[in-house]
């Protein structure tokens, strides 16, 4: 009993090890790595908030609308 629970330790050992190469291997292919990545945090100021024109609405005849939808849908 002792043996078997000894075998399942070192394959989860071994398994363990082998699943942290591959992630490190990973992040190794696309070059993203922590000791590699740009010291500064220098980001550019963000854009200035979109300005939108009001809609034309003088073509619309609200009582017309009201009469035609007399509840809202919710």
């Amino acid at each position: 009993m002792k043996q078997s629970r000894r075998r399942q330790l070192g394959a989860l050992a071994i398994f363990l090890v082998v699943v942290g190469l591959m992630w490190r291997e990973v992040f190794v292919l696309t070059g993203i790595l922590w000791w590699q990545a740009p010291r500064s945090a220098d980001r550019p100021a963000p854009p200035p908030p979109a300005q939108f024109k009001t809609p034309a609405t003088d073509w619309i005849d609200l009582q017309v609308y009201y009469k035609s939808h007399p509840e809202w849908p919710i």
